[in-house]
């Protein structure tokens, strides 16, 4: 089972992540999946998470006593009075709030099947998270921070689906239809899918040829961030 993590995930909090708590599951539901993601991670979910858990009955809080309930129904309570201060959209008024938002997209990149539906409502079925899509996930946003610091994964799975350039798991073959016959220097952005941990650049070049370059995600283990590589230029 470590030997399948090793395998799968690059990233070594990740690792620890997966073999604490999912040591012997390849996939596992979303809802305990992400409840001990943001447990792991030391941040609070969303009250919205919790206002669908109280609407599943069947759904088990993963052992949660009573005494933790109360202390979390506490937190939430405090929470949406500083939110309702402090924000000026509310969810009933048709509108996420930041960590709703942050919240739905992580759900886009490692269940839905299509990831320009990242604010659609979740589906009646049971969802789940797969190993090799966390271990993808990690390699393009990652790396994790314990406890998180703002700017990771969140936030950057935020910005690339608010990209309109940005169109995820697309094949080389569909980037190259949808930019053939445009206009030179045309291009999308999307996930690099021969290279590991690397996104992929399609543009339209000076010879009106569809080029695909790939970009290279490097990680600083001393400082544990990030920089991408083009043309032997770091960013």
């Amino acid at each position: 089972d470590t030997k399948i993590i090793e395998q799968k995930i690059s990233d070594p909090l990740g690792r620890e992540f997966w073999a604490t708590y999912f040591l012997h599951q390849r996939k596992v539901e979303w809802k305990e999946f992400v409840t001990n993601f943001y447990e792991f991670l030391q941040i609070e979910l969303p009250k919205s998470f919790y206002e669908s858990l109280e609407e599943d009955e069947e759904y088990d809080f993963n052992d949660n006593n009573e005494e933790e309930e109360e202390e979390e129904e506490e937190k939430e309570k405090e929470e949406e009075e500083e939110e309702n201060e402090n924000d000026g959209a509310s969810e009933e008024e048709g509108q996420f709030d930041d960590r709703t938002r942050l919240f739905l997209c992580l759900k886009a990149m490692l269940v839905d099947s299509n990831i320009h539906n990242h604010l659609s409502s979740s589906s009646d079925e049971v969802e789940f998270v797969h190993i090799s899509d966390f271990g993808k996930i990690l390699g393009w946003f990652g790396p994790l921070d314990v406890p998180y610091q703002y700017g990771g994964i969140f936030e950057q799975i935020q910005e690339a689906l608010t990209l309109e350039c940005f169109h995820g798991k697309l094949s080389s073959d569909d980037a190259t239809k949808l930019l053939s016959g445009e206009e030179t220097g045309s291009y999308l952005m999307r996930f690099s899918n021969n290279s590991p941990n690397s996104f992929c650049l399609s543009i339209v070049n000076n010879q009106n040829k569809i080029q695909h370059i790939v970009i290279p995600k490097q990680i600083n283990k001393d400082s544990n961030t990030c920089y991408f590589t083009i043309n032997s230029r770091s960013y």
